[in-house]
């Protein structure tokens, strides 16, 4: 058999899954994320035009999206538990035109996905931020090799003795009036409610210093 060279895709997409994806890993590694649908895509050399099939009993594999589109010739997509427990997952690739015999084990690992970091107008938390920011959003770290959506859906701001709460991305004057209380260097803790493509939910705290 033509060697088979794997790239794993993680799809993040709610649309068509077979468009512009990021890479995730490259062998000897391959990866798989909890709770999102992963998109495991076979590179296959220029002459290899076989059609091959990933199989795990315990785990499913879909050849369609979520909107019944079929995916391209040896595309596929897995989505582990959130619960599962297991660190490391094996399937076995057999040639869809010979399934008695399997032609190799492909072992992934298993790890949660990155948890977003918070911007206040691009400065990275942990930053110096205005006194008048514009807009607080949260998106996955700059390192992550996946590009998740997220959204902020409301905050609470913490800077010494006082708390402001805010909804969404933006500021009120009321924040506003109480950043220009305080001098530069000055602390402030924020509490986020965080919402990413899927509608998972978790809060996350980050810091920033007033300029």
């Amino acid at each position: 058999m033509k060697q088979l060279f794997l790239i794993i895709l993680l799809a993040l997409t709610k649309s068509f899954l077979a468009q512009s994806l990021p890479v995730v890993s490259e062998p000897p590694v391959h990866v798989l994320y909890k709770f999102y649908p992963n998109l495991v895509q076979l590179s296959l050399s220029n002459y290899d035009y076989k059609e091959y099939i990933l199989v795990n009993d315990s785990m499913e594999v879909l050849l369609h999206d979520k909107n019944g589109i079929r995916l391209s010739p040896n595309n596929f997509i897995v989505k582990i538990p959130w619960l599962n427990k297991m660190d490391s997952v094996h399937f076995e690739l057999f040639d869809r035109s010979n399934m008695q015999e399997s032609l190799k084990r492909i072992s992934f690992k298993i790890i949660s996905p990155p948890d977003a970091v918070v911007f206040i107008d691009n400065v990275l938390e942990g930053g110096r931020c205005s006194k008048h920011p514009l807009i607080i959003e949260a998106s996955a770290p700059i390192d992550a090799p996946v590009k998740i959506s997220y959204a902020i859906e409301f905050w609470t701001m913490e800077i010494e003795e006082l708390e402001v709460f805010g909804k969404g991305s933006k500021f009120d004057d009321y924040a506003y009036s109480v950043l220009d209380k305080f001098p530069s260097g000055t602390l402030v803790k924020f509490r986020c409610r965080i919402i990413d493509e899927l509608e998972y939910a978790y809060y996350h705290e980050a810091k920033f210093y007033l300029e």
